[in-house]
């Protein structure tokens, strides 16, 4: 039992960037992409690799992006921190990334726009592959967009 990338997109995904103010088109593409590429999360745990939930995000990759990306964008961390759960994300915060569609997807889709940001790379559906490929590491991105 588990989602499809239909319903991951619908349910989860688009909700969640509207809830950070950044749902665009290719954003969605984006972390379809990104979660086909880790069969939507038929690994939760790092048994296949060190990537956790649904779009295979280690806890390096995690906490760097709050102590060098959030920590510069304080309105948008409250945000994404309003959707974690309140006590288990200060005990154990790297779960979440495993039990909250939610907050992995707000993660998941700030780790790209960091990258973008960082490489000055332009956002269109050619370079989709290539970023996910970037962010998340996945070998098997070969996913049409």
């Amino acid at each position: 039992m588990g989602i499809s990338d239909a319903e991951l997109l619908k349910l989860v995904i688009e909700p969640t960037l509207k809830l950070i103010d950044d749902c665009s088109e290719y954003a969605q593409q984006c972390l379809t992409i990104a979660a086909k590429a880790c069969h939507l999360g038929d690994n939760l745990s790092p048994k296949h690799g060190p990537g956790l939930g649904v779009y295979g995000i280690t806890p390096c990759q995690h906490r760097a992006l709050w102590d060098t990306y959030l920590i510069h964008h304080h309105e948008l961390a409250s945000q994404v921190r309003g959707l974690a759960s309140q006590r288990e994300f200060l005990l154990h915060p790297d779960e979440e990334l495993i039990t909250n569609l939610r907050y992995a997807t707000a993660i998941a889709w700030l780790l790209v726009r960091q990258h973008l940001e960082t490489t000055k790379q332009v956002s269109t559906a050619s370079t989709i592959t290539d970023v996910v490929k970037a962010v998340f590491g996945h070998r098997n991105c070969d996913i049409a967009a």
